[in-house]
């Protein structure tokens, strides 16, 4: 867009404040000595006539004529002009108070010898304070601050009274309905033209700012702790893995006294807990490799009621209430539990003294929503804030890890599902879990081949790829026992080499190792043989493409085995894998 003339001079006026400035410099003085000329010529006219100089008289008057016209007309030029910038002026200032008002931006001054104060609209507001015709009390201004903030406010007015050149601050703000704003002010000392001291700044704000950078540091703070906790979960998941299969070994010898078997089988309880902890851990690292299916939340709820009403305790009444017909979801059935399970014990803690806890299912629209609903104490709006931090915990030391709703959290988003929370304090609790309905038919509960104390077929050669040593001279062992011939490798490019010389029935290998995972393994693998049946094992992977490869397996000759696993699990899964295999060839 091309600017008009008019445009262009305010804009040059604008631009040029030293011409408008020697402007009107020069005509004023035109003016006074317009003034000057007309005083003169009537002095000397009063002189003339006195003397009855005629000539003289006449030449005053033809000067006091010419000075009284030119007077007149440097006047007119000068309230036309000061007519026009005075138009100017208050388009400015006009546009500088709505961009002062549209970026929330409050101007400040201080009479540092008198203390006399000015405020602009603008600040007014920002407190939250009215103007009076008293003029601003200082104690009032200081008042408005958050208490945590009034002596850092202190520091700051007097560092800049004593002349720093300037400083930036935020500062917390209460306004008069107990709301809380953070305003970033700015000030410095000048000393004007005339050897005033001001105090001047401005104060702007940036509470929707600051809740920004809180949201990215939060972030960020979640995912450090996310990788944290999933690289803790998987060292942890291989340890566990060698316990629970040596303590299942001994257990299963025969050869213990039953004071031994009792000692082992507390070392393999104390094992289960760990390995629900890494489960905590990898469901809020969001690192859990899940196997989901099309199933009916009234049948997880309905499988895991006697467990949860050990967890609450006879104390607390448990009553569901379920939708009769209520739309499938893709979810894994082991998370849907631990929901439900870390809902309920944070449900119980909340009911010291008794209480109800209720499950509720229902439609909604596009969404299957999963309620726990408890009579207890209620959130604090304080505690209500972090509840889904990992890691904080309102309970005494040694009571809780603060992972529960973490991990609840975690799971949701995995599921591409929300939590809300309703809650009022000393009325009770409700977490709905918003779940995506799914189309699709529900899905069979998945159950390896050969019931519980069976004895797996045993025999076929099979290739185990393992890096750590611990854990993969355990699952040679109990392959071994079990009549296998087994063939090691420690890593997976050990593995690929090895697979050319040997015959192979059947490829056990770990996710994550150095060089060539476990997955680009078994590509590789069937590539070569193709049809070769493989079972993945994990706790944990970085690789996104690999969890989402896995979630979402439908090759037939691949498994997944989760870490930690006992011995008669290891078995049932290969003889299942084999199984498969020689049916579809047979």
């Amino acid at each position: 867009m091309i600017p008009s003339s008019s445009d262009k001079q305010a804009h040059l006026n604008g631009a040029n404040p030293h011409r408008a400035t020697n402007f009107l410099r020069r005509a004023s003085w035109a003016v006074l000595a317009g003034l000057g000329s007309m005083a003169a010529a009537m002095w000397i006219a009063r002189y003339a006539r006195a003397h009855d100089n005629q000539a003289l008289l006449a030449d005053m008057r033809l000067l006091f004529q010419i000075a009284f016209v030119g007077t007149i007309v440097l006047l007119a030029v000068l309230l036309r002009w000061l007519s026009r910038h005075a138009g100017q002026l208050t388009v400015l200032t006009r546009r500088l108070r709505t961009a002062q008002s549209a970026a929330r931006l409050g101007y400040w001054e201080i009479d540092v010898a008198t203390g006399t104060r000015f405020w602009s609209v603008e600040m007014y507001e920002l407190w939250g304070l009215t103007p009076s015709a008293d003029g601003l009390d200082a104690e009032a201004i200081v008042a408005a601050v958050h208490p945590e903030d009034r002596a850092r406010f202190r520091d700051v007015i007097a560092r800049t009274r004593a002349g720093l050149p300037g400083v930036v601050e935020q500062v917390r703000v209460v306004l008069p309905d107990g709301m809380t704003r953070v305003l970033e002010a700015q000030g410095r000392m000048i000393t004007t033209d005339d050897g005033t001291k001001l105090l001047i700044g401005t104060a702007q704000d940036v509470t929707a700012r600051v809740e920004l950078e809180t949201q990215l540091r939060q972030s960020q703070k979640m995912e450090a702790v996310g990788q944290l906790a999933g690289g803790v979960a998987h060292d942890f998941n291989n340890i566990l893995t060698v316990i629970e299969g040596y303590g299942n070994l001994l257990a299963s010898s025969g050869t213990l006294s039953a004071a031994d078997r009792d000692c082992v089988n507390e070392i393999l309880v104390g094992s289960h807990r760990g390995a629900a902890l890494t489960k905590q851990l990898l469901s809020f690292s969001r690192r859990q490799v899940v196997q989901p299916r099309v199933l009916d939340l009234n049948d997880v709820i309905a499988d895991v009621e006697r467990m949860l009403r050990r967890v609450i305790g006879e104390n607390i009444e448990f009553v569901t209430k379920l939708e009769s017909d209520l739309a499938p979801v893709l979810a894994d059935p082991g998370q849907i539990e631990q929901i439900l399970i870390n809902l309920a014990v944070n449900a119980r803690d909340a009911m010291p003294r008794g209480g109800t806890l209720t499950v509720e299912t229902a439609n909604d629209g596009a969404q299957v929503v999963l309620s726990v609903t408890d009579t207890g104490t209620g959130i604090e709006p304080e505690v209500l804030k972090r509840i889904f931090e990992p890691f904080f915990t309102t309970k005494r030391s040694g009571k809780g890890t603060g992972l529960g709703l973490a991990t609840v959290q975690g799971i949701v988003d995995q599921m591409a599902g929300e939590c809300r929370v309703l809650t009022e304090v000393g009325r009770g609790t409700t977490f709905r879990i918003h779940l995506p309905a799914h189309a699709g038919e529900y899905d069979a509960e998945p159950a390896l081949e050969g019931a519980a104390g069976e004895q797996p077929r045993a025999s076929g050669t099979i290739l185990v790829v393992e890096d750590d040593e611990a854990v993969r001279t355990m699952a040679c062992t109990i392959l071994r026992r079990a009549g296998y011939t087994v063939r090691e490798a420690s890593n997976g490019i050990e593995g690929l080499r090895s697979s050319a010389t040997i015959t192979l029935d059947l490829v056990l290998t770990d996710m994550v190792m150095p060089g060539l995972g476990g997955l680009d393994l078994v590509r590789a693998l069937q590539r070569i043989r193709p049809g070769v049946p493989a079972i993945i094992m994990s706790g944990y992977t970085t690789d996104n493409e690999a969890l989402s490869a896995l979630a979402n397996m439908e090759d037939p000759t691949i498994r997944f085995l989760q870490k930690p696993f006992m011995p008669d699990t290891l078995l049932r899964t290969c003889a299942a894998a084999l199984e498969r295999v020689s049916a579809a060839t047979a």
